[in-house]
């Protein structure tokens, strides 16, 4: 099969393949940050591409990009006073203009609606989602280039673990944080119905959503432990950061590296959020075209209109597209590859595969050491085969894997940085986790033992 010469170089670039769970109505509005991002920045990503495969997904970032935007980022940070504040208040910003879309969400009644204010419902819903991005998607590029160098750098300057750890160690509560103490204080069923009201949304992803029960919420708090571990505040990291005379290369990482943070938590928490509204009125739409849900998941921003919807072609087409299917996505190319079409572009594509051996090597995020018999969690449906004092194994946590999460022994994640979900919850509930193996879901598989020594990052399987 031919393809034009524009796919071809695409395909010939060298990119960081990140993989999770996710249907293309519920992770490409982030992709349409892509072009936004120009805007707010003034540098962005030049090409995204993402494959499917029943709910599971590859999100490729070009190598070539994230090294020319971190250059960029680092080059304003040095010669723009106050920039990282600026990008702050900037996010925030596009927060406040999601929440004023929010809750003008919160005074319909979808049911009630016409068709074609439910898709131009839908529509501004895209929008108001990809705007929590338009700064947001800046995070990647410094977290997939330099934790290398920050790891190096606390490497050859402290020797103290504990110092090191406190010095990438969040200096604020994250939003589950913040969830799992409100959820600690109740007392009470009418403090409970009032966490359900706030916190229905916090195990949605990018491949489904769901609304928290007041059961559910009564099993996760009698899990959660008595308390979260310590925040390590910022006056905290400046005085032990001169008292072992840290390098100032080393400061203005961990500074940077700071913000993005908080940058990253408050993104995940209103996308988290974002992600029901986007679903509910997918599922009235369902309804109204007797397409399922998890099929119509599938439609592209582009194709929510009452013309795509209606036509006879559509509910196979969207079906088909579950089953595989390529998105790429640049500033000057848009492209919808199906089915074997989508296959054969894909294998265009050069993944660096680790050899399988007894070992792995990743980062530690959360330090400690155990032995344990793994569970592999490819996708949401094995998430309730996870058994108490199982090691957790997946290409990345979000939120939904919060049930597997809470009965881990330990965590080894194939993706994720200082700043993903497994880092920041496993250092909260005090669990060893490895993260960045590249390919623990390759090469462990269930009933596996292994000893996860999460200080210095190293996976052994032992039988």
């Amino acid at each position: 099969m031919k393809f034009s010469q524009n796919l071809v170089d695409i395909s010939k670039k060298k990119y960081y393949f990140q993989g999770f769970n996710a249907t293309p109505m519920l992770v490409e509005p982030p992709a349409l940050s892509l072009r936004s991002i120009w805007d707010e920045l003034g540098y962005g990503y030049t090409v995204i591409v993402i494959q499917y495969e029943q709910d599971k997904c590859y999100f490729l970032y070009s190598w070539d990009d994230l090294y020319k935007m971190v250059d960029q980022l680092l080059k304003n940070v040095d010669n723009k006073k106050g920039y990282l504040e600026w990008m702050r208040k900037r996010h925030d910003l596009k927060i406040n203009e999601y929440l004023n879309y929010e809750n003008k969400l919160k005074g319909f009644d979808f049911s009630q609606l016409s068709t074609t204010e439910l898709v131009s419902l839908l529509g501004e819903a895209i929008l108001n989602y990809r705007g929590l991005l338009d700064i947001g998607h800046v995070i990647e590029c410094f977290t997939l280039t330099k934790e290398e160098t920050i790891r190096g750098l606390l490497d050859k300057e402290i020797t103290s673990s504990k110092i090191k750890n406190d010095l990438i160690a969040p200096c604020q509560e994250s939003f589950l944080t913040r969830y799992h103490n409100a959820l600690r204080m109740v007392r009470t069923k009418e403090e409970m119905e009032q966490i359900q009201r706030h916190w229905f949304w916090v195990h949605n992803g990018y491949s489904h959503t769901h609304v928290l029960t007041i059961k559910e919420l009564l099993e996760e708090k009698k899990r959660l432990p008595k308390k979260e571990g310590e925040i390590v505040t910022n006056v905290q990291k400046g005085m032990v950061m001169k008292k072992y005379k840290v390098s100032k290369e080393l400061q203005t990482l961990i500074t940077i590296h700071d913000a993005m943070f908080e940058i990253h938590d408050k993104r995940k928490e209103f996308t988290t959020r974002a992600l029901h509204y986007v679903d509910a009125l997918l599922r009235e739409l369902s309804k109204r075209y007797s397409i399922p849900h998890e099929d119509i998941r599938y439609l592209h921003y582009d194709e929510v209109t009452e013309d795509f919807l209606s036509m006879r072609t559509t509910k196979k087409v969207l079906s088909e597209r579950r089953k595989y299917s390529v998105y790429v996505y640049g500033r000057d190319v848009e492209e919808k590859l199906d089915g074997k079409k989508g296959k054969e572009y894909f294998s265009l594509f050069n993944r660096e595969e680790k050899k399988n051996s007894t070992e792995l090597k990743g980062n530690g995020a959360s330090p400690g050491k155990v032995v344990g018999i793994v569970k592999v969690c490819r996708g949401l449906n094995e998430i309730v085969n996870m058994k108490e004092g199982m090691i957790l194994v997946a290409c990345m946590t979000q939120p939904e894997f919060m049930p597997a999460i809470k009965k881990a022994k330990a965590i080894i994640t194939d993706e994720g940085g200082i700043t993903c979900h497994a880092a920041i919850i496993s250092r909260e509930m005090k669990i060893p986790c490895v993260i960045g193996t590249k390919n623990a879901t390759r090469v462990l598989k269930d009933g596996d033992k292994v000893e996860v020594d999460a200080t210095s990052g190293v996976v052994k399987i032992l039988q």
